[in-house]
């Protein structure tokens, strides 16, 4: 996975953009990993999909492998969660703001957060899909049920 986009980020300074971005997809981390040759910050998704095709670190060229790499501090993760970050659904109309730390909570029960069920093509949030599949069969099921008693 590369890192969130920086346009959805709400009042990210000039210094949190140089920081805090990843050097390989050029996005604000996401999982941040540390090479420690150089100090650089990537996204763990970025430099794992790197490391499958090379064996040196993108920024300095020195040796590197999964194994070397480490977490960064505890502060600068305090940093990227306490980022202020729009909905995954703003282009379907959701225009929240949390923090990254809250993100995934709230993709979760965002109310555009909207899946076709597999079952009947309905489109509900993934938590009602199966109630909602199930009232429909509920409703569904004297018709059918007159149908089958009118062939006999």
């Amino acid at each position: 996975m590369s890192g969130y986009s920086i346009d959805r980020f709400v009042n990210l300074s000039e210094t949190d953009r140089n920081e805090l971005t990843c050097s390989i997809c050029q996005d604000i981390l996401c999982c941040p990993v540390v090479s420690p040759c150089c100090l650089q910050m990537y996204c763990e998704g970025c430099i794992h999909e790197w490391l499958q095709t090379n064996n040196t670190c993108p920024h300095d060229r020195k040796a590197l492998t999964n194994s070397g790499l480490t977490r960064p501090p505890r502060a600068l993760v305090n940093i990227l969660q306490n980022l202020k970050i729009s909905c995954d659904y703003k282009d379907k109309g959701c225009g929240e703001v949390v923090k990254l730390e809250n993100l995934t909570r709230h993709t979760v029960s965002c109310k555009f957060n909207i899946k076709k069920c597999s079952k009947c093509t309905c489109t509900e949030k993934p938590d009602q899909i199966s109630q909602a599949c199930h009232q429909r069969e509920l409703k569904i099921l004297p018709k059918i049920q007159r149908s089958m008693m009118l062939q006999y």
